[in-house]
């Protein structure tokens, strides 16, 4: 096997989550009986940096992933006799399969070697690697210290359990994470923390500056996304096949996927699996705007999908749209930990942040691993907006947890 994650990284400690500044309610309405109120007062603000989906490639040039019954020899045997070279090994055990990364020689096509591929009778899948990005970019200059803005009022209670993310390394040295239970491992990426998987974990699990909606709970990031020269962070499906896997044996209550591109069938059986392991699966929808569809893995049925709102209950100018909408939260303009201090950043990614350790309060997800039934009881809680009734843009409306959970 080649490749092998690093150690894992953690914080432990315990903190007091800081008290945000007392907001006022639109309509009076609270998000799902968990004390989660909109703010709507008139304070400034730094300007959130805008999270737009950046053109990248579709998939990494010349290189296909094969998933086989077999070992390393047998893939080795594979790849000699469809005529591509063997880059990487790795058992995938949730599917009881290995998964290997074949090259393409000079001169050869896509579309001829899959086709070998597909002919050898111990293949089981053949797909690209595709590659995935979190949500767009991070430009906003760094935010004033917490204190000066505030934009909901979070559940008093915290939570339990384990929640996990498919992200960038995260910086436990910030702030808000200090006072976390928190571990990761790294799938293929340098362990240098990043700005999303920072910020995402702050919204998750934050304790003071920054506090998350599933402040409590245990947190594992499956690291498998980095930035590149551009500033866009990316991930490919190799390792976020490795990743979507050690999270699967783990078997969260809630998976939180701040991350989109193409469909790709070998994470689809990955998703297909947790999903039938009980595992709450949130995906955001994409920033490619009113025009472009929902992202995969927002896509696919095992995922709830995450769209995002401002404060005026507003849909987020960049939320790409669809059928596939679920329910909608906050997340323009959101207060976030980044490595160094903080930030103001807004997109889908952060919505589905809110809503994922949301979920971590509902025991459909925490206590009773049934993500069928979790979506069934959002769907009815939601708070419908923009034409009656389900929509291609809020979905089933803010998401809401009901009382009693």
């Amino acid at each position: 096997m080649i490749g092998a994650d690093a150690g894992p990284a953690s914080a432990q400690v315990n903190g007091q989550a800081q008290q945000p500044v007392e907001p006022q309610s639109r309509r009076g309405i609270g998000l799902g009986g968990i004390g989660l109120s909109i703010s709507l007062g008139k304070k400034r603000r730094p300007q959130a940096s805008e999270q737009i989906d950046q053109p990248v490639d579709a998939a990494v040039n010349g290189e296909l992933i094969i998933t086989i019954k077999g070992d390393a020899t047998e893939a080795r045997r594979i790849a000699d006799r469809a005529q591509v070279g063997l880059a990487e090994t790795w058992p995938l055990a949730s599917l009881d399969s290995l998964m290997a990364v074949v090259r393409l020689r000079p001169g050869d096509s896509t579309e001829t070697a899959t086709a070998r591929l597909r002919a050898i009778d111990t293949v089981q899948l053949v797909v690209a690697n595709t590659i995935y990005q979190t949500m767009g970019r991070s430009e906003s200059k760094a935010a004033p210290a917490p204190g000066w803005f505030a934009s909901a009022r979070l559940p008093s209670d915290s939570v339990s359990g384990q929640i996990a993310m498919i992200d960038t390394p995260i910086d436990f040295s910030a702030e808000p994470l200090k006072a976390t239970r928190a571990d990761q491992s790294f799938f293929g990426v340098p362990a240098n923390a990043g700005i999303h998987g920072t910020a995402v974990a702050s919204l998750l699990i934050g304790q003071r500056g920054v506090t998350g909606s599933a402040r409590g709970a245990q947190l594992f990031n499956a690291a498998a996304f980095k930035q590149d020269g551009r500033g866009v962070t990316t991930g490919v499906t190799s390792n976020l096949a490795k990743a979507l896997d050690a999270v699967v044996q783990r078997r969260p209550a809630v998976l939180v996927l701040a991350f989109g591109g193409n469909q790709n069938a070998l994470l689809a059986q990955l998703l297909d699996v947790a999903y039938q392991r009980g595992v709450c699966v949130v995906a955001a929808v994409g920033n490619g705007g009113p025009n472009t569809p929902v992202a995969f893995p927002a896509s696919h049925k095992a995922s709830f999908a995450i769209t995002a709102i401002d404060e005026q209950f507003s849909i987020y100018a960049h939320a790409s749209r669809g059928s596939a909408v679920s329910v909608a939260g906050v997340g323009v303009a959101q207060l976030v930990a980044v490595p160094g201090g903080y930030r103001v950043m807004s997109g889908t990614s952060f919505a589905t942040a809110s809503v994922g350790g949301a979920l971590m309060h509902l025991n459909a997800c925490a206590r009773d691993h049934r993500p069928d039934q979790a979506r069934s009881i959002t769907v009815d809680a939601a708070l419908d907006l923009g034409p009656r009734g389900r929509d291609t843009i809020f979905g089933a409306g803010l998401f809401r947890l009901p009382t009693g959970r």
